[in-house]
C-alpha cells in the first residue's frame, strides 16, 4: 500500500488534485459564484450539455469585467475556476488501477468535502433542477435554470425516472427560495401557470456559431455523403433523441402520405438520433418498407452541421419543447423549420419556418408539399432563418445570465437560503 501511494503522490499527473486537496480555496477578498457545470462530465452531447458548454465559454469574458467577483464551475467532484476551464476538460485523465485508483477516488472525495466546508458562495447556480442533490450541500443563494417542464406538461411522453428527478429538483428549489431563468417566455409563463412561480426570468440560450453554419464547402459537404450513404436526392432531415415528445411518428407519417399524394417527388428522409426511451414500434411500422427513409443513429458534432446544411428543411413537429437546440442550430445553417404549432419553438423560429399542428398528419404533410412545390418560398425562410438565429448568441445569454446572478446575490429572500 505504501508503494502505491507513494506511486501516486510522486506521480506528475496527480499534481493538480494533490495541490488542489491542499490550497486555500476560500478568498475572503472576493465574493464567489459557482456554476453547476455536472453535465460536462457527460460524454453524450445533448441539449443541456451543450446549454451548459456554450454558457460556460462565454461567461468567461463577462466575469473578467468583474474581478471582484470570482467564479468556480463544479464539473463531477472536481471545483475548478471558470478561467481553467478549458485547460481542466482537456487535460489527460489519469487512468490509476487497484489501490491508486482508490486513492484518487479518496483524494476527489476530500478535497469536495473540504471545499463545502470552507467555502461559501454568494451565488449557486444549479444550470437544471436535477443536480439539487449535489448543490444542496453548498451554502448560497440559488438560481435554477429550467429548461423545460415536461414531466408536468406531458408526463406521458416523459420517462418516470426524470420526471421524478425533476419534480424533486424544483421542490428542493422552492423550499430553499430559489431563483429560476428560463430559455423562452413560453417556460417562463409555465412556471407561473403551473407552478405559481413568478421569480423567473428569460435568459435564452444559444448556438456555436463556430460549428454551425452556412459557409461550409461544397468539398466539405461532398466528403461527408458516403460516411453516412447520404441519398443523392434533396432529403428533409429530422434531428433529436428518439422518443414519443419528439413525434417522430408524425414526421414518419406526413412523409408518407406526400409520397402518396405526390409519387414524383424527390424528396427523401434523413433521420439522426440515438434510442432515448419509450415504444417507438408505431414509428418503425410506419416506415417499413420504405426504402427512401434513412436512419443515421447518432451523429458526431463535427459532422453535423455539414448535414443539416444539405437539408432541404428540418422537421422538428414535437409536442412539446422548452427550447428546441436542432431548429437553431439548422437555422444557422441556413436551413428552414417546420415545427410543432404551440411550443416553445415558436419563439425561436418565428417566420424562418412553417407551423404545423404536431397532431395533424395532413397539417405536416402540406408544408412538405409547399417546401417541395415552391422552391421561392424555402430559398426566402432559409435567408430569414440565417438573420434569426443571430439574435440567439451566447454572448447576450452570458451577459443576461449575469444580471441574474447580481439580483439574486442581492435579493433578501434569496439570502435567508444561504
Amino acid at each position: 500500500m505504501r508503494k502505491h501511494l507513494v506511486k501516486f503522490l510522486t506521480d506528475p499527473s496527480h499534481l493538480p488534485i494533490i495541490y488542489i486537496v491542499t490550497a486555500q480555496v476560500n478568498d475572503r477578498t472576493q465574493r464567489r459564484i459557482l456554476i453547476d457545470g455536472t453535465k460536462l462530465a457527460d460524454s453524450a452531447s445533448d441539449g443541456i450539455r451543450r446549454f451548459v458548454s456554450g454558457l460556460l465559454g462565454a461567461m468567461r469574458s463577462v466575469a473578467v469585467q468583474h474581478p471582484e467577483w470570482a467564479v468556480d464551475v463544479h464539473v463531477g467532484s472536481r471545483i475548478i475556476p471558470l478561467a481553467e476551464i478549458d485547460s481542466w476538460l482537456t487535460l489527460p485523465e489519469p487512468q490509476p488501477t487497484g489501490a491508486a485508483q482508490f486513492l484518487r477516488g479518496a483524494l476527489n472525495l476530500i478535497r469536495l468535502r473540504h471545499q463545502m466546508r470552507t467555502t461559501h458562495y454568494d451565488v449557486v447556480h444549479q444550470t437544471m433542477p436535477n443536480t439539487f442533490d449535489t448543490f444542496r450541500r453548498f451554502r448560497g443563494a440559488r438560481l435554477v435554470t429550467v429548461h423545460d417542464l415536461s414531466h408536468l406538461a406531458c408526463p406521458q411522453w416523459q420517462a418516470a425516472v426524470n420526471s421524478e428527478s425533476l419534480e424533486r429538483g424544483l421542490r428542493d428549489a422552492i423550499e430553499r427560495n430559489a431563483w429560476f431563468s428560463t430559455d423562452t417566455d413560453f417556460i417562463r409563463q409555465e412556471m407561473i401557470s403551473r407552478c405559481g412561480l413568478s421569480n423567473s426570468a428569460v435568459t435564452g440560450a444559444g448556438c456555436d456559431r463556430s460549428l454551425f453554419h452556412s459557409q461550409y464547402s461544397q468539398e466539405a459537404k461532398d466528403a461527408v455523403r458516403p460516411k453516412y450513404s447520404l441519398p443523392d436526392a434533396p432529403f428533409l432531415l429530422s434531428v433529436g433523441t428518439l422518443e414519443p415528445r419528439k413525434n417522430l411518428l408524425g414526421t414518419v407519417r406526413a412523409y408518407r402520405r406526400l409520397l402518396e399524394t405526390n409519387p414524383q417527388t424527390p424528396l427523401e428522409l434523413v433521420i439522426v438520433g440515438k434510442y432515448g426511451w419509450g415504444d417507438l414500434d408505431e414509428v418503425y411500422a410506419a416506415a417499413k418498407d420504405c426504402d427512401r427513409i434513412h436512419w443515421l443513429g447518432s451523429v458526431p458534432d463535427e459532422d453535423l452541421p455539414l448535414i443539416y446544411s444539405q437539408a432541404e428543411a428540418l422537421s422538428y413537429v414535437s409536442h412539446y419543447e422548452g427550447f428546441g437546440l436542432p431548429p437553431l442550430e439548422s437555422m444557422n445553417c441556413g436551413v428552414p423549420v417546420i415545427y410543432g404549432a404551440g411550443t416553445a419553438v415558436a419563439e425561436v423560429v418565428a417566420d424562418a419556418g412553417w407551423a404545423a399542428d404536431p397532431n395533424d398528419v395532413e397539417q405536416i404533410c402540406d408544408c412538405f408539399v409547399e417546401l417541395v412545390t415552391q422552391p421561392d418560398l424555402r430559398e426566402e425562410r432559409s435567408r430569414k432563418a440565417i438573420a434569426r438565429a443571430e439574435l440567439f448568441d451566447w454572448q447576450r445569454v452570458a451577459e443576461a445570465m449575469w444580471e441574474q446572478y447580481m439580483l439574486v446575490a442581492e435579493s433578501p429572500a434569496s439570502r435567508l437560503a444561504g
